[in-house]
């Protein structure tokens, strides 16, 4: 697998913060004890999290990805986690691929873009979001201001 750039020690405490955040949200509903007065403003508006337009399916090759970021798989996948990881890195976009994996890049579609067909895998942490497919990316740009965690 290609790799990366190195973390900075910085991008890495963003993440592991980031990882403990999503991690209690899951187990208490709600972010180290927030009100629900301040989690209306930190998550405004649920369409938010579904504005991140998709750019297409793509294909991917295991030996030279066409995201070369690889961030990891995550049992609750989604588009918003990916794309918070991705916006930490810096990157421009985006991509899922076979349920649970994020990948992060500044360009994308080297290898061609394909048919919807291909990218037939839905996320398990949002019903309906598309999570590309065996070795094929559902490619997003990355957005800022779309919130962190969804409530």
């Amino acid at each position: 697998m290609t790799r990366g750039r190195r973390l900075s020690i910085i991008e890495i405490c963003r993440l592991v913060l980031l990882a403990i955040v999503l991690l209690l949200s899951q187990f208490t509903g709600n972010v180290l004890g927030c009100s629900s007065a301040i989690k209306k403003k930190l998550d405004p508006d649920p369409v938010t999290v579904h504005s991140i337009p998709a750019l297409g399916c793509y294909s991917d090759s295991e030996k030279k990805r066409d995201l070369p970021d690889y961030v990891g798989r995550y049992q609750h996948m989604r588009k918003h986690l990916c794309n918070s990881f991705c916006l930490l890195r810096g990157a421009k976009y985006f991509g899922m691929q076979d349920t649970d994996a994020c990948f992060c890049g500044n360009s994308y579609g080297r290898l061609g873009r394909v048919t919807e067909v291909y990218c037939p895998a839905k996320c398990p942490g949002e019903i309906g979001e598309s999570c590309g497919g065996k070795t094929y990316n559902s490619i997003y740009e990355v957005t800022e201001g779309v919130p962190l965690v969804k409530y």
